[in-house]
């Protein structure tokens, strides 16, 4: 009986630091929702600062790449509206895999040959996932884009070149 206790014990144990209290989505759909917050967010920010979100960004200083600013604008935003920050800056700045999201303005996007699957998205500035493999493969191999309508999900981050 002492025994069955010791390896029940242990098996708390185990999951509690495995996290196998709480289900979690697979890496691929929690970037996808979080995207999905992410362009949300920027539609309320537009719409609340009555200023493009190209604007705001370019009015955060001390900084240096876009994606800096991005992390310091969702910072302070998740600030001003009093949630809980960890949880807020997770779900705006971070992709299922844990890496920060990249953010590019459309423009660039284009000009560098960048995927349809961002180009095509309707805003400005344009944030993604570099999939699994880590690498800012700019829209292609296994990067994750915001699915267009119209677009089947599997439809982004084909190995298509477009130029």
């Amino acid at each position: 009986m002492r025994t069955g206790s010791t390896v029940l014990i242990a098996l708390v144990w185990f999951c509690a630091l495995a996290g196998c209290n709480r289900p979690v989505p697979a890496p691929r759909a929690q970037t996808v929702s979080r995207l999905k917050n992410v362009y949300y967010t920027m539609r309320l920010l537009q719409t609340d600062n009555q200023q493009g979100i190209v604007e705001q960004l370019q009015a955060v200083t001390n900084t240096g790449t876009l994606q800096d600013k991005w992390v310091r604008l969702m910072r302070e935003a998740v600030a001003h509206s009093g949630s809980s920050s960890n949880a807020a800056m997770e779900q705006l700045c971070y992709d299922g895999y844990g890496r920060v999201f990249n953010v590019e303005l459309r423009t660039n996007l284009i000009a560098r040959g960048a995927s349809q699957s961002l180009t095509n998205i309707d805003f400005p500035v344009v944030v993604w996932s570099s999939g699994l493999n880590g690498v800012n493969e700019f829209g292609f191999g296994d990067d994750v884009a915001l699915p267009n309508e119209g677009q089947h999900e599997g439809g982004h981050g084909t190995n298509e070149r477009t130029k």
